[in-house]
């Protein structure tokens, strides 16, 4: 569910922030929709007449948020062009140290319709007590990281730096873009819906680089 933010970054007073993500692979869930489909269309007028505030997400809503993140890096604001819109915690992200799109699209629309930016408490809802952050309630760092192919699927094995070790397994192949060696994994999320439920893992490497799989199966393990 959407709620107003104090922070994150000097300046930048109280924004408007989604408690999970919006968009591409995001959670989706349908307070934080609406708000950012209410602030798209009023910002973008009667060019985005067809866009309706209605909490649910699809083609038309994700090509906004991708559309507005266009127009941003065009301007020279340094957002991270993914169709998506996570939860921003501070002025720049640490994994795509990009500018969290949330930010920019509260700045834009405080700039072009205040009157639009005002009423956001009065036609969206707000959760007064957002909760710890949901997307990612812990985050550790991957100390190693071992995969192989099993009928099933590709299994991961994670090692991370609490000692704790969680095996993984993912639909499909796993993608590889050809040429481009990454380095090793930095971090690694497991992304949780809105009923608590794994549904996807998400990779992050030395270079910035990231990948995403569903998930089939997810199996914690005792410590080690």
């Amino acid at each position: 569910m959407a709620y107003q933010h104090n922070g994150p970054a000097p300046n930048n007073g109280k924004f408007y922030n989604v408690e999970q993500a919006v968009g591409l692979s995001g959670v989706n869930a349908s307070g934080d929709v609406k708000l950012v489909q209410y602030m798209l269309r009023s910002l973008y007028g009667s060019e985005a007449a067809a866009l309706v505030v209605d909490g649910w997400i699809g083609p038309n809503t994700i090509s906004w948020i991708r559309r507005f993140q266009q127009d941003s890096k065009a301007s020279g604001i340094n957002v991270l062009v993914d169709a998506r819109i996570d939860r921003a915690f501070a002025e720049i992200s640490t994994v795509s140290k990009t500018v969290y799109t949330m930010l920019a699209l509260n700045r834009a629309l405080r700039k072009k319709d205040p009157d639009a930016y005002a009423k956001i408490p009065v036609v969206i809802p707000l959760n007064k007590v957002p909760r710890p952050n949901p997307y990612n309630p812990a985050v550790r760092k991957v100390v190693s990281s071992w995969r192989h192919y099993t009928a099933e699927g590709w299994e991961i094995r994670n090692t991370y730096s609490d000692g704790t070790t969680e095996t993984i397994l993912v639909k499909g192949a796993i993608i590889d873009d050809g040429v481009a060696y990454h380095g090793f994994i930095i971090e690694s999320h497991v992304v949780l819906n809105f009923k608590g439920e794994p549904i996807a893992l998400m990779e992050f490497y030395e270079d910035g680089f990231e990948r995403l799989y569903p998930i089939k199966h997810k199996h914690p393990e005792p410590n080690s």
